[in-house]
């Protein structure tokens, strides 16, 4: 429901207001998990992952970049970094298949996109490559910060 909705004010109206503020919200957790997180707090609610679901949905759909949301869900509830990883690459999957299928429909897929696509693939596969082996190496405190620091980064990039 959320893609459809962010896909729809995607096609729609123009957004840049509400991608620098969630930029901000992203780039203060990111920061927050890099300097004052020490791994402790309550147990997550389950029901927090229907919202996060639903805002990644939505950011999804109006930015393409409706990972944060979720990233720090279950970078709350799943401690183990390959059950997380695990976890966010089955929900990037659907969710992603999902998206593409709303851009589809709502047109935002031509032939520029779709070369642009290819052109990007073997970075992609490549990246993917030397993350899947770094993660094997690391330990979950590095492999923590790492998911602020790409948080952060993703932050900012919404603000600029």
């Amino acid at each position: 429901m959320g893609t459809v909705l962010g896909t729809y004010v995607l096609a729609s109206y123009k957004s840049s207001l509400l991608r620098k503020l969630f930029g901000i919200f992203i780039s203060g957790y990111a920061l927050k998990m890099l300097f004052w997180d020490k791994g402790k707090g309550g147990e997550v609610k389950n029901y927090v992952g229907l919202i996060a679901g639903f805002l990644g949905g939505c950011l999804g759909g109006m930015f393409g970049t409706g990972g944060p949301p979720v990233i720090i869900y279950l970078n709350r509830k799943i401690r183990d970094k390959r059950a997380f990883r695990a976890t966010l690459i089955l929900y990037f999957l659907v969710g992603n298949t999902w998206q593409f299928v709303t851009y589809c429909y709502a047109r935002l897929i031509n032939e520029k996109v779709l070369k642009f696509i290819l052109y990007l693939l073997p970075a992609f596969i490549i990246g993917n490559l030397v993350g899947s082996i770094l993660h094997i190496k690391i330990n979950q405190v590095l492999f923590n910060r790492i998911v602020a620091l790409v948080l952060l980064v993703t932050g900012v990039f919404l603000i600029l």
